[in-house]
Formats: structure tokens, C-alpha cells, sequence
């Protein structure tokens, strides 16, 4: 029996009101009754009005339902997701999103699932019970019930071969996807971002929330959720398994960690660490701030970096249907342009390089490519034409004739080749091809002007000399003189003028090792061409 000295000194400590002992009084009963609540770790996301049609899914994206009944004999909640297709009989990676994650979130990113399929990989992604399209109401304690309901859909569309299936969860999925090794079944590989431990989960992120007595007293009531504990299960052989993890995880922590990193790497497995985790915090969210490093970690999951399709490659060597792709350019590029690459076998084989990581490329910009490229030049490709798959970058290319991306990817010049990598670097500063109406955003007057900015060249009506961020009433746009390694710049869009710096990054370092040893007007002129061709403007 604690004394009533004691009992005012955990009310000061927990920095609570004293109408609020009787719940102090309940952590302390939890001391003789342990793990007697389940922390609510699913949270319920859905963004209302959502539409498959409207969303910035692969426009072959499906929906998908999966029924099935309890052990009972009675219904279970209905599921629901999406499956995104590849090239005929690909692999399928199976999502299990971090808590809050839906198929509905506009929080929940969609690349990954463009760039899986570009590489040859299918997607299914299905909303756990509660969240976003499924039935019912979030269960963390039915995690693993849901999870198994996932892989069997999962099988069925790939004729029962566990070999065809790979599991690829997030935070809270590491523990769904955890659920399905411990009950023995053998997918073809496993791929976790910032893992979770069911039995710390909840208390570990009171500490990050709140750091106070009160989540010390309460830590007791908690009771695991799941007996799937991603120590374990990523731990143990026979399955590839790729972690992305980092001791600065917030919910993981480094002991954990470094447990994690000894068990997966000794059973043959592969874990990476993050250089940098970039913090993202939105609106000022507490939970974001309290939670930076895992929501970075995590946010690692939304694309598909070298890591991972290297990994992917070392798992399925045959993927993509490199064949079938083949075929697609065939049979839909125009006849006279696939004619002369189909006669040459090097510029067959050349064209196979950005077929591996593009399922749909515009056929005319692929056998362009195979053409005039050479193979190092192929290798700046996607930095070049595919830099990401945000709004305006296919539109420069996708819809150009065979002999118009001919011209603008021919780099012989009379003073020597043009550099590929000071056109991708040229590219990268320029950004988007259109502007928010959709009109080209680059035209020549533009990109002249861009270049005097470069030199410290002030030009009336074009370059600030101080910087770029006033506009006159009848002026679109204006940059400023050059400061480091930023251009100054001010714009008119829909919303008003935005302005900024333009970032050159290794630019210059690039330019200078062309212009070296070369006639300063020729250097100027060269690096005048690489971008015109990083526009799409030669």
C-alpha cells in the first residue's frame, strides 16, 4: 500500500492533475495485472471522395476484393485494394503499408508502384481491415489474420507458386509480413523499411510522444499485439530478405537495431543504413516532429532505389520479359524506324537497356535511343528523358517522330562529341518541361537568358542584377545575376508569382571540364547546345 507522500509524488511527477489519480492508480494495478490492452497501432486512414480514376495510379490499375469467412463459419471483413499489373507472368510483390498508410491516403506516395511495374514487378496493395476501402474496424490483434487473407488472394493470382511472391511491408507491414514467415511459409523474398517490434511499439512511441512518469506507469497495461516479432522473423534463413533500418529510429532503437542488423546479416540476409534520413514534417504534426527518423525511414519504402532493384535483379535475374517488350516496340514503332535498328544486332541489344527499366516507353523515343546513343550515353537515358514521373516530363518526347528525336539526340558536334553528362545536369536545372497550364515552359529566348544569368551577364528585360524575385506587370519571367551556385528566379503561375533559386550543383564543374583548353566562345556555344537539347528545344 503506497503511502499518501508517495501517491502526491507520483501526481508530480506524472505532471497530472490529482482528478486524474484514479488512472495513475490503474497503471499501477497493471503492476500485478500485465498487458491488459492492446495499444490501438492501426490507424484508420481514408481520404474522402477518393476515385481510382482521378488518382495517380498505373492507369491499368484494378481494384480488388477479398471475402472469406472466420474460423467459425461467419464472415470476415471484407478487404479491399488494388492490383497493379506488368509484363505477362511478372512477380508480384505483395504491400503491407506502415500505420495511417491506404490505398486512399493522399499521404501514401505511388511511385513505388510505377517504378515496380517499369522493372517487371506486379503490385498488390489491400487496405487492412478498418482502413481506407476494407470493412470493419482496425485490429492490430488481427494483423495476421488479415495478412494470411492477403497472401492466399495473392496465390491464387499467381497459380499457388510462393516462388512468385514477394512480401515488401513498412513500419507496422514489417510485422504483417512477420506474421506470415512465422507461420512457415516461403515467399520468394521479404523486404522491410524501418521495422517494428510488436512489443515495444506502442511504449516506444509514449517516450518519443511524451518522455514522462506516466508512460513508465502505463507501459505495463500494454500487451503485444502480435507474436510475429521482425527480430525474429527477419532473422532466420532460407528467405532473401532486404532491411532498411537505422539506429536512429525512433521506434526501433539502436540496441534493437543493432540485434536487427547481427541476426539478418549472420543468417545471410542484407541490411542497408541510410546515409541521411531527411526529416519531413508537415503542418507542424506532433507525431512527425516526435517521430522524424522512422517517418524518413519509411518514407524510403514509397520508392524503389538501386538498392532494391539491384536486390530484386539478384532474386529474379529473368525479369523483366525483356522479350515481350521487345515485341511491344516492334509491333507499335513506326515501320521504317524499326526496320533499321531490328538490321543492326548492336543497336538491338543497345535498345534492351531502357526497355529493363521501362515496361511502356514511347516506342519512338526507345528505338531513337537504340539508334543514336551510344552505350555509356545510354546509361544517362532516364536522366536525360525519364527524370521522374511527375506531370510534364514524357509530354516533351512521348509524341515526337522517329527522325525529330533523332536530331535533338545527335551529339557529334564540330569541336568533339557533346558531353551526355552536362545535359542531364542541364536538365536537372531546368525541371519540368510544362508550366501548370501546360504550355512549354522553355523556349529558346528563355534558355539564352538563362545562360547570360549563368555568365553574370545582366540583360534588360531578362536578368536582374541584384536577383530575380520582382516582376513588372506585363513580365512572365526574369532571372537573376548568378550567386554561387543559384540562379535567382521569379515566375508567374496560376497561384500568383512564385520565385526562387535554380540549383546548379555539379554543373559548373562539368561545363569547366569541357571548356577546358577550349576558345571561351566555343565553350559557351557547346554548353548553349546541351541546353537546348535538355529542353527538348534542337
Amino acid at each position: 500500500m503506497l503511502s499518501y507522500g508517495t501517491y502526491l509524488t507520483v501526481a508530480k511527477t506524472a505532471a497530472i492533475k490529482p482528478s486524474l489519480m484514479p488512472l495513475v492508480w490503474a497503471c499501477l494495478a497493471a503492476w500485478l495485472l500485465p498487458g491488459c490492452f492492446t495499444p490501438p497501432v492501426v490507424g484508420k486512414a481514408h481520404t474522402e471522395g477518393w476515385a481510382l480514376e482521378s488518382s495517380v495510379y498505373p492507369g491499368d490499375a484494378r481494384r480488388v476484393e477479398i471475402d472469406r469467412a472466420t474460423g467459425s463459419g461467419q464472415p470476415a471483413p471484407t478487404l479491399r485494394g488494388l492490383f497493379i499489373p506488368s509484363d505477362t507472368g511478372a512477380p508480384i510483390v505483395v504491400h503491407f503499408a506502415e500505420s495511417a498508410g491506404s490505398v486512399t491516403s493522399s499521404m501514401h506516395s505511388r511511385l513505388q508502384y510505377h517504378a515496380l511495374a517499369e522493372l517487371g514487378f506486379a503490385s498488390l496493395v489491400v487496405d487492412y481491415r478498418g482502413v481506407g476501402l476494407s470493412d470493419g474496424e482496425p485490429s492490430p490483434r488481427e494483423l495476421g489474420e488479415d495478412a494470411l487473407a492477403i497472401w492466399n488472394h495473392a496465390m491464387s493470382l499467381v497459380g499457388g507458386n510462393a516462388e512468385c511472391l514477394i512480401l515488401r511491408g513498412a513500419s507496422l507491414g514489417t510485422i504483417a509480413a512477420s506474421s506470415l514467415l512465422a507461420r512457415g511459409l516461403k515467399p520468394a523474398a521479404c523486404i522491410a523499411f524501418a521495422p517494428v517490434r510488436p512489443q515495444t511499439v506502442a511504449v516506444r512511441f509514449g517516450y518519443a510522444m511524451y518522455w514522462n512518469a506516466f508512460v513508465w506507469l502505463a507501459s505495463p497495461l500494454l500487451r503485444t499485439f502480435s507474436h510475429a516479432d521482425p527480430l525474429e522473423w527477419l532473422s532466420q534463413p532460407g528467405v532473401p530478405r532486404l532491411v532498411v533500418a537505422s539506429a536512429q529510429d525512433e521506434l526501433l532503437g539502436k540496441r534493437d537495431f543493432e540485434r536487427l542488423k547481427s541476426g539478418v546479416e549472420t543468417s545471410g540476409g542484407v541490411v542497408t543504413v541510410p546515409e541521411k534520413l531527411w526529416t519531413m514534417v508537415m503542418n507542424d504534426d506532433p507525431v512527425m516532429k516526435a517521430l522524424a527518423k522512422h517517418v524518413a525511414l519509411t518514407h524510403h519504402s514509397y520508392f524503389v532505389k538501386a538498392v532494391e532493384e539491384d536486390f530484386l535483379q539478384g532474386v529474379f535475374p529473368s525479369v523483366p520479359n525483356i522479350a515481350e517488350r521487345l515485341e511491344r516496340v516492334r509491333r507499335l514503332g513506326p515501320s521504317g524506324a524499326v526496320a533499321t535498328v531490328w538490321a543492326s544486332e548492336e543497336q538491338r541489344e543497345r535498345l534492351k537497356q531502357p526497355l529493363a527499366r521501362h515496361r511502356n516507353l514511347p516506342p519512338n523515343l526507345a528505338l531513337a535511343a537504340a539508334f543514336q546513343l551510344r552505350d555509356e550515353e545510354m546509361l544517362a537515358f532516364d536522366d536525360w528523358f525519364l527524370k521522374s514521373f511527375q506531370r510534364g516530363v514524357y509530354e516533351s518526347f512521348r509524341d515526337r517522330s522517329f527522325s525529330k528525336l533523332i536530331t535533338l539526340m545527335d551529339l557529334d558536334d564540330p569541336s568533339g562529341r557533346l558531353p551526355v553528362a552536362l545535359i542531364t545536369q542541364a536538365r536537372a536545372v531546368l525541371n519540368e518541361d510544362l508550366n501548370a497550364g501546360g504550355a512549354p515552359r522553355w523556349r529558346r529566348r528563355r534558355v539564352d537568358a538563362l545562360l547570360h544569368a549563368f555568365f553574370g551577364e545582366v540583360v534588360a528585360g531578362q536578368v536582374f542584377a541584384e536577383n530575380g524575385t520582382q516582376l513588372e506587370e506585363n513580365e512572365s519571367w526574369r532571372f537573376g545575376v548568378r550567386q554561387d551556385d543559384q540562379i535567382p528566379y521569379a515566375e508567374r503561375s496560376g497561384s500568383g508569382t512564385q520565385s526562387g533559386p535554380m540549383f546548379l550543383h555539379q554543373l559548373q564543374d562539368t561545363y569547366e571540364a569541357d571548356a577546358d583548353g577550349r576558345d571561351p566562345a566555343e565553350a559557351r556555344r557547346r554548353l548553349r547546345r546541351c541546353f537546348l537539347k535538355a529542353a527538348g528545344l534542337e
